[in-house]
């Protein structure tokens, strides 16, 4: 059985060398892929307006994580945490508005090309 929260919704987002972003799942693959459909699921990595550190704090807030590479630069962003995840077992519905005001702050930024 496949678990739609956990593959076709972000988990967190993680940035390369070159400054881009990509989104990925609770398996840590790109949306609408599992650990299993791949040996080594590639992330799709974008340049996003808006994107930076205070964005990267809010996403983070309310139970999830940011992580900085060795310069200090925010370079992963965890939406939830095992303890925060809106849906581990069943819905929580406080849990969840936390999860989508998260969601409603990524849908605003655009990609740049």
């Amino acid at each position: 059985m496949i678990d739609f929260f956990r593959i076709y919704l972000p988990y967190g987002l993680d940035r390369n060398d070159e400054g881009d972003w990509a989104v990925f799942n609770r398996d840590y693959a790109p949306l609408g892929q599992d650990r299993f459909q791949t040996l080594a699921p590639k992330l799709d990595y974008k340049k996003y307006d808006k994107l930076n550190e205070k964005l990267m704090l809010k996403l983070a807030s309310e139970g999830g994580e940011v992580r900085r590479d060795a310069d200090g630069r925010v370079n992963r962003v965890y939406l939830y945490s095992d303890k925060t995840n809106p849906r581990e077992i069943k819905v929580n519905k406080e849990l969840w508005e936390i999860y989508q005001s998260k969601l409603m702050l990524l849908s605003g930024l655009n990609l740049l090309y």
